[in-house]
């Protein structure tokens, strides 16, 4: 009898071994493939805004110098050079804790592509290449109070936006070209049926940089939703950056077929101050070239501190002045005059 027990666990000892050494060989196999690497972000950014127009409102503002966020981005080595690339952002109201973006999950940015030595092409939604092009060159990072977005991507005085993101799009992003020349190409596909025209969006960019300066070119078309008139809207821009303070300047002309015409001046500074202090300005004109004249100025001011890395305080003051009728806004869309007080914190 004992000898048939020994025999027994001896068998049960082996066939434990086996398992074990199955269960090893297939972990090992799965750790040596390539895994994708993904990391998350985000940024929380609240503060207090005081707006004055036709009426007057104190609120508690989520993004001031930057939207509220939280994003997975990630890549895979498919080898040859060939990468697996995503990145999913959400933004959220971080006042009330609501979605922003019209209530999208992921209304920041919802993308899926390769990347290599071909550049990177990516699929689903996404900031265009006209957007971009503002943000490269906006002291306020189209986000304080008198942010660029307030006047310059604007197609008349009924705020008619061209080019921030695109949905259900198709973006190219090459490798730098000659001369440290960059582009980016965006098609947004209508998916109206038997309409290919409705709802159509494209875009591109070309940006130079050499050293501290940089000179770009944008372009976005956008379709309505019958695919017969058009917004474009068409930007030079340039920045020259050296240890003391950046210089940034940007034209643009605004088109929506023969109804609306305006042309669009900016010109930014920013200097950096010691111990993490930053001054920023800019002013804008917008000079409307339809018979009504709706000219509009805005000068903004704003001021950040880095408590470290990741944390910010921030001011920032914008004010905006409408010519015969028009009807621009800050950053708040209430009122034509803002003041904002705030904490950014990265993560």
């Amino acid at each position: 009898m004992r000898h048939l027990f020994k025999e027994y666990l001896v068998k049960k000892s082996l066939l434990a071994l086996t398992l074990l050494g199955s269960f090893t060989s297939a972990a090992f196999a799965q750790s040596s493939t390539p895994a994708s690497n993904i990391s998350i972000y985000g940024i929380v950014d609240l503060g207090l805004n005081f707006e004055k127009g036709t009426n007057s409102r104190t609120s508690l503002y989520s993004g001031n110098q930057s939207g509220s966020r939280l994003g997975f981005k990630g890549n895979e080595d498919l080898g040859g050079g060939l990468s697996a690339i995503f990145q999913l952002e959400n933004g959220f109201n971080a006042d009330a804790g609501t979605l922003a973006q019209g209530n999208r999950v992921f209304g920041r940015r919802a993308t899926v592509g390769l990347s290599g030595e071909f550049g990177e092409l990516n699929l689903g939604r996404r900031n265009t290449p006209y957007y971009n092009a503002i943000d490269g060159v906006d002291p306020m990072n189209v986000g304080f109070a008198g942010n660029a977005s307030n006047l310059i991507e604007k197609t008349g005085s009924l705020a008619d936006l061209s080019g921030v993101r695109m949905e259900n799009s198709v973006f190219y992003t090459s490798p730098l070209l000659v001369n440290s020349l960059k582009a980016e190409i965006a098609w947004g596909i209508g998916e109206v049926p038997g309409n290919n025209t409705a709802n159509r969006q494209f875009g591109g960019s070309l940006l130079y940089t050499q050293n501290e300066f940089t000179l770009g070119l944008a372009h976005h078309n956008a379709k309505d939703a019958l695919g017969e008139a058009s917004r474009k809207n068409t930007m030079l821009t340039g920045k020259y950056a050296i240890p003391l303070l950046t210089v940034s300047l940007a034209y643009a002309q605004n088109r929506k077929d023969d109804s609306y015409k305006s042309d669009d001046v900016l010109l930014g500074l920013s200097v950096p101050l010691q111990d993490g202090h930053k001054l920023m300005a800019s002013y804008i004109r917008k000079d409307d070239k339809t018979a009504l004249n709706a000219d509009a100025k805005q000068i903004a001011l704003a001021y950040t501190y880095d408590f470290s890395k990741r944390t910010n305080f921030y001011a920032s003051y914008a004010k905006i002045n409408n010519d015969s009728g028009a009807n621009y806004k800050t950053n708040s869309t209430f009122g034509d005059r803002e003041a904002n007080f705030g904490i950014r914190h990265k993560f």
